[in-house]
């Protein structure tokens, strides 16, 4: 626990835990850093897509190799 007022990156992964425990073989992609972006286009914060664009092509190579 960071003693933050907000929740860490191993609060995340320690939250999810509980619900993989059938699972062993698991990740926790802590994104949230760069989820969201300036642009001089908006008049607020733009999502990147900076997670799908990762699993997306991580998926792509599993598949390959399979």
């Amino acid at each position: 626990m960071s003693g933050k007022p907000v929740a860490g990156g191993i609060s995340a992964a320690k939250f999810l835990e509980v619900f993989i425990e059938n699972h062993p073989a698991w990740a926790h992609l802590d994104i949230a850093g760069v989820a969201f972006i300036d642009s001089e286009f908006a008049s607020q914060k733009n999502a990147t897509a900076f997670g799908v664009r990762l699993l997306v092509e991580f998926l792509e190579e599993l598949m390959k190799n399979h």
